[in-house]
């Protein structure tokens, strides 16, 4: 596993349980009633939207170009925003060194 895979998985663990422990104390609808409820809330919100958007363009690309699954990266990404993105980094790696291994 290279350096690169385990700092993603690192990162997704980490900020998965982060968010996951955020959800029980708040709920889903919560988290959202709590970021919508001030002006730099929306800032933020309308921020990580414009940027989940473009990072999603990126990735429709990236999947076909590489014969890997969009619309279930796409689908995690809209429900849970970074992880979804941080899941696809990591399954592209996972497949990256898989087709690396099978030419050899």
């Amino acid at each position: 596993m290279t350096l690169r895979t385990l700092a993603l998985l690192a990162v997704l663990i980490a900020f998965s349980g982060f968010t996951a422990l955020l959800v029980v104390e708040h709920g889903y609808l919560g988290f959202f009633e709590i970021l919508l409820s001030t002006g730099v809330g929306v800032q933020v919100f309308i921020d990580l939207v414009i940027a989940l958007t473009l990072i999603l363009g990126w990735m429709r690309i990236d999947a076909r170009g590489r014969a890997l699954p969009f619309v279930p990266w796409a689908l995690t990404t809209l429900v849970l925003g970074s992880i979804g993105v941080l899941g696809y980094l990591l399954h592209r790696e996972l497949a990256g060194a898989r087709a690396s291994v099978r030419r050899a």
